[in-house]
């Protein structure tokens, strides 16, 4: 007995999730002086924080040296600033060094507590790129409250960490540092319908 059996399949298209809107951005940051930012790399690194020629206008720029070991060069500028549901922090970055671990960094008002994301063996392009850091890529690292979501910012760090076998020299340039906040996401909630039909002789 000969069975043939033909079917087909379709799905009704389901309407993409929209990304959320942006609002307008606030410039956190042009560099034009870089007074509001201090170093603080850990023992036997050393890191300098000064200004250079950028996109537009000046550029912060962190000249910093591992010394062959591991470690890492923080630079951080405190401000105190509430968050809403959903937000992006923007900025530019060029540099001149091995790759290494790149980290953005998200503090309380305590210091103690920390929420951040982190591009192990990050390579720093020669040209300007820009890095976007959305709400969602930042994970609460540590602190006494265990987790949880930051409602308000006591200070911001940029960090360069050493990749391992130490991170040797080099030249991080920054500019046009900004803060968006944007339209709260919202999950999917469409339901994809499905119809069938199959035949047999």
């Amino acid at each position: 007995m000969r069975l043939l059996l033909a079917a087909s399949l379709w799905a009704v298209p389901c309407v993409a999730q929209s990304q959320p809107a942006s609002l307008p951005a606030r410039v956190l940051d042009d560099f034009d002086s870089t007074i509001s930012w201090t170093p603080h790399p850990s023992d036997g690194v050393s890191l300098k924080i000064g200004t250079s020629p950028g996109r537009n206008g000046k550029a912060m720029r962190l000249d910093f040296d591992f010394h062959g070991r591991a470690g890492y060069a923080i630079a951080r500028r405190a401000i105190a600033m509430d968050l809403p549901d959903n937000y992006q922090f923007t900025f530019w970055i060029k540099g001149r060094s091995r790759p290494n671990t790149l980290e953005f960094k998200l503090l309380d008002s305590t210091g103690d507590n920390v929420w951040w994301t982190t591009r192990p063996s990050f390579e720093f392009p020669a040209g300007w790129q820009q890095i976007t850091v959305r709400q969602r890529h930042l994970k609460f690292a540590w602190g006494p409250l265990g987790g949880g979501v930051l409602r308000r910012t006591g200070s911001i760090e940029l960090v360069i960490t050493a990749a391992q076998g130490g991170g040797g020299a080099g030249t991080v340039w920054v500019d046009d540092f900004s803060f968006t906040p944007r339209e709260p996401e919202h999950p999917y909630n469409q339901t994809p319908v499905l119809t069938a039909s199959s035949s047999a002789d």
